[in-house]
């Protein structure tokens, strides 16, 4: 299929065509032109700035087989480079990324979108709903809908990556993943605070969820509710200051690797029922600030501190307990991971 670039502001200028910076379409027109149905691959620059959403964008029917290829891509206000001629410098960040002002909104699209760079905030019960095979990164997400269950900031389906993003949900939840394979790498959630709420939350059948390298902070329910899902690998993450770390009710087959705990109120790990087929490697915790490091997990053996290798290997040693994530100086943790080629 044909490539169309789009360049889009938040006000437009020119025919607001999107051809070029001077003919940017504005934001009406980009809903407009991002909820149609040509079958042409099309990626959208969109310039830092602030986008008011005067209704829902649902382009959830369009992206994938025959209907193109789409991409959303944040640039800096600055950027003058149009078209095939954006490159990877010319990428917003931070502050200068395009801020969509969602309101009571949601924001929808369909399959194998790749959305980058952008910032989202609203009151929506779920504000962005991503399809299949979608990749998000570099983006911020930020939920204030209110204290009932069940509402996120970000809804996620199968085989979806999220990639170096922020989630934030004061008032609700962080992301719901629906269904099966996807992948959570190198994402910072934080300011989760009321009951109910959570960080990543998957539904039963959502099997083969893949967290990495993630910080969950200040979350005062679950950080990760695994449910009853198989085949998840959570690995290399830090919790801090959260309720539950981990939480499953009977699912097997899941991988629990290399992951920090700090100051959990609740439990790290906790399982509803004893459910054994799990495997618990290299994790570290302390119980004099973790209310409970486990509950209900395989087997109580692999829940000794340090010298038991099965399982934990006992205080992480932050620089400063209880307001610091960083490793302190003298921490065992420094170092000393599991190598990845480690034979089985």
């Amino acid at each position: 299929m044909a490539m169309t670039y789009l360049q889009v502001t938040p006000a437009g200028a020119g025919n607001k065509s999107g051809s070029s910076w001077d003919n940017a379409m504005g934001e009406s027109e980009f809903e407009t032109n991002l909820e149609g149905s040509a079958a042409t691959d099309y990626v959208y620059f969109l310039k830092a700035g602030t986008y008011t959403m005067n209704s829902a964008y649902d382009s959830s029917a369009r992206g994938g087989s025959g209907q193109g290829m789409i991409s959303i891509i944040g640039v800096k206000a600055a950027t003058t480079n149009e078209g095939a001629n954006v490159v990877y410098s010319d990428w917003g960040s931070g502050t200068d990324r395009p801020f969509f002002d969602a309101t009571s909104y949601a924001f929808r699209i369909g399959n194998y979108y790749s959305v980058r760079n952008i910032y989202i905030q609203g009151t929506a019960a779920a504000m962005f709903q991503c399809g299949s095979g979608c990749v998000i990164e570099n983006c911020k997400f930020d939920n204030n809908y209110g204290t009932s269950s069940n509402r996120y900031a970000v809804t996620a389906a199968q085989n979806c990556m999220i990639i170096n993003c922020e989630i934030m949900s004061i008032k609700s939840r962080g992301i719901n993943i629906t269904s099966t394979g996807a992948r959570v790498i190198h994402c910072y959630f934080h300011d989760i605070p009321d009951d109910g709420s959570g960080g990543i939350a998957i539904n039963n059948a959502s099997n083969g969820l893949t967290v990495l390298f993630c910080f969950f902070s200040n979350i005062k329910f679950n950080a990760i509710l695994v449910g009853g899902a198989t085949a998840c690998i959570i690995m290399n993450n830090t919790f801090y200051t959260c309720g539950t770390d981990v939480s499953g009710t009977s699912g097997l087959s899941n991988v629990f690797i290399n992951n920090l705990h700090e100051g959990t109120t609740a439990n790290a790990y906790i399982y509803t029922t004893q459910t054994n087929g799990n495997f618990y490697w290299n994790n570290w915790g302390n119980d004099a600030r973790c209310t409970d490091m486990w509950s209900g997990v395989d087997i109580t053996t692999n829940c000794q501190d340090y010298p038991n290798a099965a399982g934990l290997y006992g205080d992480p040693s932050f620089s400063s307990a209880g307001s610091s994530a960083a490793l302190g100086a003298g921490s065992s943790c420094l170092n000393n991971g599991m190598s990845l080629t480690l034979g089985v």
